[in-house]
């Protein structure tokens, strides 16, 4: 294996008095997903806020591409190829779906390119074509969930940070987002994903780390680990 992609080295991270993560390390190597497992509150959000420079971490360094990126602004992150569909998808509920989605637009990016990214977005997400000048805030969840995930798309990342993205969502939703997940890995963009949907997370990941408290207590393959009793253990907070 080459050198990672990302790699977080020891992070620590405070809100105000109250620490959420303790020494935090993982990587997460060019053309994988690798999923972000826990509980509630275990810390997984929050790492993915260090990442995409939403939150300052108080210790320990952050690496994309072999660059130093910690506690660097989001505007920059961006530029360097990260995008971030954050937990509760954050749409403009009184914009169309087709201003949603070109607000993810790099700065600068316009005219025929913005059409040929618009374009693509409905290919991968034939619903938002059919709703492109229907408010976002009109649609379900599982549409609201697509256009969240198209839009971090639109700044045309190498990388891609999901946070719950099949959180709230229908079974058979659930399938089509996972299958989506799978769909940008392959087509050459690395996924990091934090999920509670522990089996169908590592069903398509090909490594997991476990976060328990803020802190990595177990990491590894994705098979190896869907069968690992301390992952239950964990993940139920018993």
């Amino acid at each position: 294996m080459g050198s990672p992609m990302l790699k977080l080295e020891n992070i620590d991270l405070a809100y105000g008095e109250a620490k959420v993560l303790f020494d935090v390390s993982l990587e997460v190597q060019q053309g994988e997903i690798v999923a972000l497992l826990g509980s509630n509150g275990a810390g997984k959000s929050s790492t993915l806020k260090a990442i995409s420079g939403l939150e300052r971490v108080s210790s320990g360094r952050i690496f994309f591409d072999g660059e130093n990126l910690t506690n660097r602004p989001s505007s920059e992150i961006v530029k360097r190829g990260l995008s971030h569909t954050p937990e509760g998808r954050r749409l403009f509920p009184r914009m169309s779906v087709e201003e949603n989605l070109l607000l993810g637009l790099r700065r600068g990016t316009k005219g025929v390119k913005s059409k040929e990214l618009l374009d693509r977005a409905f290919e991968m997400f034939p619903v938002l074509k059919e709703r492109r000048k229907q408010y976002a805030g009109l649609m379900s969840g599982g549409e609201q969930q697509q256009c969240s995930i198209a839009r971090a798309l639109m700044s045309e990342p190498r990388f891609v940070l999901m946070d719950e993205p099949s959180l709230g969502l229908a079974p058979q939703i659930i399938a089509d987002v996972f299958r989506v997940i799978r769909e940008i890995r392959d087509s050459g963009v690395t996924v990091l994903l934090v999920e509670q949907n522990m089996v169908q997370s590592l069903a398509i990941a090909d490594r997991a780390y476990v976060l328990e408290r803020g802190r990595v207590t177990l990491s590894g393959d994705a098979k190896t680990l869907s069968k690992d009793p301390a992952l239950q253990k964990a993940y139920l907070g018993a």
